[in-house]
């Protein structure tokens, strides 16, 4: 994205948060709504994040497994976000900002079929150390996600508490 695209997609965002429209974002989105709250995004110091994610809870108790694929993240947390969960390699993954925001930095619409299909289909566009670290982390099809169309992708009662009956903004989703 090219800093002007990018610095209006901040405006937007600070638009549709002054507005009191919920928004849910996921990846470079998650990335956009913390930079547009405060928060800083840059590259992940251990490099890339690709496969299976297993995230836990502030707690330590494990919250759920997406698939992710990204090198840069939250790096400096905004304010207002509050962890929902988060692992070692990202520990920004799942973020809430009151009622207005709810952010994935990975991605809980794929599932490990479709990233296989990627893989497949573009994997001569990856990188080199991408291909086969993705493909020795994905999680085994038994169990893979079962997201979207048999189930929303915000089934959990914690992802939907503070959104629920509002209509969603859609911000941005790579």
């Amino acid at each position: 994205m090219t800093p002007t695209h990018e610095s209006k997609l901040i405006v937007l965002i600070r638009q549709i948060k002054a507005s009191g429209r919920p928004m849910v974002s996921i990846c470079y989105g998650h990335q956009a709504i913390a930079k547009a709250l405060g928060g800083t995004v840059g590259e992940n110091p251990d490099g890339w994040v690709a496969g299976a994610a297993e995230y836990r809870t502030p707690e330590g108790a494990h919250d759920r497994t997406l698939l992710a694929l990204h090198k840069e993240q939250i790096l400096t947390l905004p304010g207002e976000a509050e962890i929902v969960s988060g692992s070692s390699a990202c520990p920004y993954a799942v973020l809430r900002y009151g009622d207005a925001a709810l952010t994935y930095q990975a991605h809980p619409e794929f599932t490990a079929d479709f990233v296989r299909g990627l893989v497949r289909t573009r994997g001569k566009n990856l990188t080199h150390d991408i291909r086969p670290m993705l493909v020795r982390r994905m999680m085994p099809r038994s169990r893979a996600p079962a997201l979207a169309p048999k189930s929303p992708i915000f089934s959990r009662r914690t992802d939907c508490k503070a959104l629920s009956g509002r209509t969603i903004q859609s911000v941005s989703q790579s």
